[in-house]
């Protein structure tokens, strides 16, 4: 029995069909009826990578990307941790602990939302780093790490501080007179 499969370029799990056979001619008895066949996907599971992303401190939420290098049946799945660098979790930006990322079946990249925080210091470029961990099986890491640069947009102040100046006085003692 000839069945036609269908070559896709979607990675999945190994599918399984049953074949049934009925109807045996008058003369023929079938011994099993039933045979199991497993189609064996040929793609390789695809790899993720997270992007690195540069932007102004009053922009308010940092946008990520999060991609597959190819399309897959299942979610695909991870956690997602920030580390401080020269930027501090409370004061640059929100930390995010154990969040998870999925990204849907038959979809390639998502983007994830990181809150920056505005402050009004003057301050260097600083970055932070994000870190994705506990892939599911559908998938292999290819770049697990990102850094969120933030620039700062404040200027320093350009008042000049007050000056004060002193002056001296001379006073002369009266002359006593015996």
């Amino acid at each position: 029995v000839l069945i036609p499969i269908t070559n896709d370029t979607i990675s999945e799990i190994d599918e399984v069909f049953k074949l049934i056979l009925t109807n045996p001619s008058l003369n023929i008895v079938i011994g099993d009826s039933i045979g199991m066949v497993t189609i064996v996907d040929d793609e390789a599971i695809p790899s993720v990578s997270i992007q690195d992303v540069t932007v102004n401190e009053d922009i308010g939420t940092s946008l990520l990307t999060v991609c597959l290098s190819g399309v897959t049946s299942q979610p695909t799945t991870m956690m997602l941790n920030t580390t401080n660098g020269s930027a501090f979790a409370g004061a640059d930006y929100t930390a995010e602990t154990g969040r998870l990322v999925t990204i849907p079946a038959g979809v390639l990249c998502v983007t994830i939302h990181l809150n920056i925080t505005d402050d009004l210091l003057t301050e260097n470029t600083e970055t932070f780093q994000v870190g994705l961990s506990a892939l599911s099986s559908n998938a292999a890491f290819a770049d697990s790490e990102a850094f969120v640069t933030i620039i700062d947009n404040d200027t320093p102040c350009q008042a000049k501080a007050p000056v004060l100046s002193l002056s001296l006085i001379h006073i002369s003692e009266p002359t006593s007179q015996y």
